[in-house]
């Protein structure tokens, strides 16, 4: 399934312009805890299944053209060096992030592949500069729907999955549907 939906993603037309990075959290259903109790010597977090993070990168149209799979506690700025190599060969002009992906590695990361960081300033940071691009930032909602979207996909939502490499695989397959049916005839 990853290797179709990696296929479907790189016919993206727009993912030389924008792409977008966003994630979301997915708690794990009660059926994918295993046996109760599990094994003594370990944490309770260990034991169950726990919850898991679905980071995501779009094109400008808010199609999925990568999918990255954390622990749910996992921050939002680390995984900026993964999804900026994940998906399709192709270099953006710009890439959209929300707050979580602030840092001045991730700036410089953009800057290095000559692509322009849409990612606002935390308001704890000194120096903000005066120009954002605010028109495109607001384009990012189309990586929200998208987020909805994969939701809507019952076992993405639930998380039934017990094993990583099986909940990847779901998610891609998910991805791979909404590729397929934002793909129109003429």
């Amino acid at each position: 399934f990853e290797d179709f939906f990696a296929m479907l993603a790189g016919l993206s037309g727009t993912a030389h312009l924008v792409q977008m990075f966003d994630s979301t959290v997915i708690r794990a259903h009660v059926s994918a805890a295993g046996a109760k109790g599990g094994k003594q010597g370990m944490p309770s977090a260990a034991r169950a299944a726990g919850s898991a993070e679905i980071h995501l990168k779009t094109d400008h149209d808010g199609l999925p053209i990568a999918v990255e799979l954390t622990g749910g506690e996992a921050a939002d700025s680390p995984q900026f060096a993964t999804l900026i190599d994940a998906g399709p060969d192709e270099a953006p002009r710009a890439v959209v992030a929300d707050k979580g992906y602030d840092s001045d590695a991730n700036r410089a990361m953009d800057r290095a592949r000559g692509a322009v960081p849409v990612i606002p300033h935390r308001s704890n940071r000194k120096a903000i500069p005066a120009r954002f691009a605010a028109a495109l930032y607001r384009g990012r909602a189309r990586i929200e729907q998208m987020i909805g979207k994969l939701k809507r996909f019952k076992r993405v939502a639930l998380r039934c999955e017990k094993t990583a490499r099986n909940f990847r695989s779901i998610v891609a397959l998910a991805a791979a549907f909404v590729l397929i049916k934002s793909v129109h005839t003429a």
